[in-house]
């Protein structure tokens, strides 16, 4: 067994979850209705949160190895 092994931060889990939204979202606002666009102020910026937070969670995770 590999003791150096890093274990996967459910952060990272969660950003693929916003990017695979929004990237619906986009999909059906360019193909389908145009008002969709508008749910991005909501998504997108909880998108960029949670991106922050997982880089700077992932530093002190390093730290502590």
């Amino acid at each position: 067994m590999i003791k150096d092994q890093k274990k996967d931060l459910p952060t990272g889990m969660v950003l693929l979850l916003f990017v695979l939204i929004n990237a619906g979202i986009l999909e059906h606002a360019f193909t389908v209705n145009e008002t969709w666009y508008w749910v991005l102020i909501f998504t997108f910026p909880v998108f960029i949160g949670a991106t922050i937070y997982h880089k700077r969670s992932r530093k002190v995770n390093n730290r502590a190895l």
